[in-house]
């Protein structure tokens, strides 16, 4: 019999009344039972404080006081967190019902995975999912030496604590809006991230997100932290996604080529040995096996 992992999730908030509940009852409605539940509360005044505190019963920890961004709240979590599975859901995100017991499904199954994401989807303001990115989301450590870091839904992600204490143990508060990008430029350097199939978070699009409202910087950021991150990648994997640069770069240019050639077909073969390496992990859902893990083509 499998033991189910306890999973701990934390919520910073400052002033977010208008979606801070829905969050909140996307946790606790889900079915599971070693939940722990940390919301960090940045002081706000818009009453989201009192929502937060109708749910303390259900709550494993509330944190109420002024803090210094959105990584040093998350800290302030995560410090706290006891679980074996970790992951941090923003207070107008979502997490559909059926979340957590895929996700301790898959971590119990494979013990060699240790990070996930799900597919992107995204809810409007009024909680319908409205859109969904099957398929083209996939990403890997070559993606982002490459330069191809748009977007590894945080919302969707999930990671083990061994992988977090690997990483540091922290969430850079240098960074103000690409946090998560830099949380993973470091897991690339210890473990493969795993694309599972399903949808196991959301991001809330809506007039207030911060990432909306300071793109600029999100990107800038994110520039930043993937420079870093190549100061510390091994010169065999650099090697590896410049030849997949050029394959890219092959294809693009014989695409519009009249010659009938399957110019994919011979550049597949001319790097086959590093299009095979670079290759997309995957977990998807098998009837009568339950989740198990694949590989998908590395798209040139």
């Amino acid at each position: 019999m499998k033991l189910s992992p306890r999973i701990s999730i934390v919520t910073p908030n400052f002033n977010n009344a208008d979606f801070i509940e829905e969050t909140i009852l996307s946790v606790l409605k889900q079915d599971y039972s070693d939940l722990e539940y940390i919301v960090v509360d940045g002081g706000s005044t818009d009453g989201s404080l009192e929502i937060i505190e109708r749910y303390k019963d259900h709550i494993s920890c509330i944190i109420s006081e002024p803090d210094n961004g959105h990584a040093n709240a998350l800290n302030k979590g995560f410090k706290n967190a006891t679980g074996d599975i970790l992951a941090w859901i923003n207070s107008d995100d979502l997490y559909p019902l059926w979340s957590f017991s895929i996700v301790s499904d898959i971590f119990s199954s494979h013990k060699d995975v240790h990070w996930i994401k799900g597919i992107h989807s995204q809810w409007d303001q009024y909680s319908r999912l409205v859109r969904v990115f099957p398929g083209r989301k996939y990403k890997n450590i070559y993606n982002f030496i490459l330069g191809d870091y748009r977007w590894i839904q945080q919302e969707s992600v999930f990671f083990t604590r061994s992988l977090w204490n690997k990483a540091g143990a922290y969430l850079d508060e240098s960074y103000q809006f690409s946090i998560d990008t830099e949380l993973w430029t470091r897991f690339f350097l210890h473990e493969k991230l795993w694309n599972v199939e399903t949808i196991i978070g959301g991001y809330r699009r809506h007039a207030g997100n911060r990432a909306i409202k300071n793109y600029d910087s999100v990107i800038e950021e994110s520039d930043r932290a993937v420079s870093e991150m190549l100061k510390n990648v091994d010169q065999e994997k650099i090697n590896t996604a410049q030849k997949i640069k050029k394959a890219i770069e092959y294809k693009s240019r014989f695409s519009n080529n009249r010659i009938p050639l399957d110019w994919s077909r011979i550049i597949n073969k001319i790097y086959r040995n590093e299009l095979e390496i670079a290759r997309h992990e995957s977990i998807y859902f098998s009837h009568g096996k339950g989740w198990e893990k694949g590989r998908r083509d590395y798209e040139i």
